[in-house]
């Protein structure tokens, strides 16, 4: 049986192909928002983006594209609030790793 460690998924930012825990994966949810998605357990459509900031920039930079990807309709308005608050999520993920880093 693979585990995650196996599982190869593509940055839909940059293209890269790497290994699952490594990026983020987030889901199209039916009431109409995006959710990061931790566990990498949440039913429904995802997608995986890189944690650098260029990487989500560019992910998002078109919202059809998302909309098309996770086969849903969600609005611009929605899908923009989300890439706010996926860097905001990768800049304090980032804290806390460098924390943990410094503590070890």
């Amino acid at each position: 049986m693979k585990s995650l460690k196996d599982v190869i998924r593509t940055c839909i930012g940059c293209r890269g192909k790497f290994t699952q825990p490594i990026l983020i994966r987030f889901v199209g949810q039916k009431d109409g928002t995006l959710q990061i998605d931790n566990e990498k357990k949440l039913h429904g459509r995802g997608a995986y983006v890189c944690r650098s900031e260029s990487c989500i920039l560019k992910a998002f930079q078109a919202p059809r594209r998302i909309n098309s990807m996770l086969r849903t309709q969600l609005t611009h308005a929605s899908i923009k609030q989300f890439e706010k608050t996926l860097l905001r999520y990768t800049k304090e993920s980032d804290s806390t790793t460098a924390k943990k880093e410094v503590l070890l």
